[in-house]
């Protein structure tokens, strides 16, 4: 593991660095009045643009507490899952961001179904 990240961090430029912790930026800034509101904690990681598969991969954490007796005390826990998101159809920042702080509405409404989706899934493994 450690060797690719090392071969990731030696092929990305600069510029991607950039472009890359922007469109993290504009993810975790648009958090709070969307996905961030819910139940779950999100923690936005690391973004990969694949010009080849002409798609984006978002990696990030979500984490929900739940609460649990034991004996006679209630605990609150919290359950933690590393997860992403691949969106389709967008591989350049160009495509991604509107502008310098704000993400293209499609990629959003993507990237927002996506997201919708784990929710349910990781809410009906929490229920289990």
């Amino acid at each position: 593991m450690h060797v690719f990240l090392l071969a990731a961090a030696l092929l990305s430029t600069p510029n991607e660095n950039t472009e890359n912790a922007a469109i993290l930026k504009a993810i975790d800034n648009i958090c709070g009045d969307t996905w961030c509101e819910g139940d779950y904690s999100f923690r936005f990681d690391k973004v990969t643009l694949d010009t080849e598969r002409n798609s984006t991969q978002v990696f990030f954490n979500m984490s929900y507490p739940y609460s649990t007796e034991l004996d006679v005390q209630a605990s609150i826990l919290t359950q933690s899952f590393d997860v992403s998101c691949v969106v389709p159809g967008y591989s350049t920042y160009a495509g991604i961001m509107e502008n310098e702080y704000q993400l293209n509405w499609d990629f959003y409404t993507s990237l927002t179904d996506c997201i919708q989706t784990l929710e349910e899934r990781l809410t009906k493994i929490n229920r289990i």
